[in-house]
């Protein structure tokens, strides 16, 4: 093992080096215009997913499917929280299968 004193990284080993490595690059997943942008884009995927006039129609439809409560939903619609990723895997579903149909509604 090399060891350093003007770079105090290089008595690290290389699983180590590259461990954190990773770790930082995780934690700039957390930086606040990738989850405003990320939340944003959930919030327009259950519009997408789950029709609606309001944002209490688009709730209402949404908590029974997705097995959540309605204040979890407008949360999300809201751009407030986070959602699960079983739950956004879950919207992706409805909204594909949506569009499926809004597509065949249309066709002469």
């Amino acid at each position: 093992m090399l060891v350093s004193p003007l770079n105090p990284r290089l008595d690290m080993s290389v699983s180590v080096a590259r461990y954190e490595h990773e770790r930082r690059g995780w934690k700039n997943l957390s930086k606040r215009q990738d989850r405003i942008r990320a939340r944003k884009w959930f919030a327009e995927l259950l519009w997408v997913a789950f029709p609606g006039e309001t944002e209490h129609q688009v709730c209402l439809a949404a908590a029974p499917v997705l097995e959540v409560s309605e204040k979890s939903v407008q949360n999300w619609l809201r751009c407030q929280n986070d959602a699960p990723v079983g739950v956004v895997a879950k919207t992706m579903l409805v909204a594909g299968a949506e569009v499926v149909f809004q597509t065949i509604e249309r066709a002469p």
